[in-house]
């Protein structure tokens, strides 16, 4: 499930050159998944009644440009995948026009802070956030052929990891 968030790019965002902050970049991609959590009921509050919290555990970002003061942009993220203890999520954020600005790729650990320690999730908050789909909705993974398996069952890649975004999704 895509969500998307419009805004402007405000003056208290700028530097000097009254371009986005890095700093308020990233912001932007963390409210986007704020603002779709909210909307799916498993937001702040749900997470403070329940104890339980994502944590951010990894971020891969790409910045085309920074975006100016005034511009429209649009923020949208979604869920690439889940394995009950920690979620994988991307960012994009396109301009007026529908070019890329910046783009990200993410790992989100859930936690137990009763417990004080990560913790598997519950099935119905699993859906709604990370329900796994295909490349029409725009929720997809692509398996690595190669890779070996971890006694846990994780897979991890011979390849040398890229330092740029790649769609997860078959163009």
């Amino acid at each position: 499930m895509k969500y998307q968030w419009k805004q402007r790019i405000r003056y208290s965002e700028v530097d000097g050159e009254r371009k986005l902050t890095i700093p308020n970049l990233v912001n932007y991609f963390q409210d986007c998944s704020t603002f779709q959590s909210e909307e799916l009921g498993v937001g702040c509050e749900y997470m403070e009644e329940h104890q339980k919290a994502w944590v951010l555990s990894f971020w891969q970002i790409v910045i085309e440009r920074r975006p100016k003061l005034g511009e429209e942009v649009t923020v949208e993220t979604f869920a690439t995948g889940f394995d009950g203890l920690y979620g994988t999520r991307n960012f994009v954020m396109t301009d007026a026009k529908g070019s890329k600005i910046a783009y990200a790729y993410s790992i989100w650990v859930f936690m137990d802070l009763k417990k004080r320690a990560s913790g598997k999730t519950t099935a119905s908050g699993n859906r709604r956030i990370w329900n796994r789909g295909t490349a029409s909705d725009g929720i997809c993974r692509k398996k690595d052929p190669s890779a070996k398996r971890t006694k846990a069952g994780r897979a991890i890649s011979s390849e040398k990891t890229s330092d740029r975004y790649e769609s997860p999704c078959e163009q």
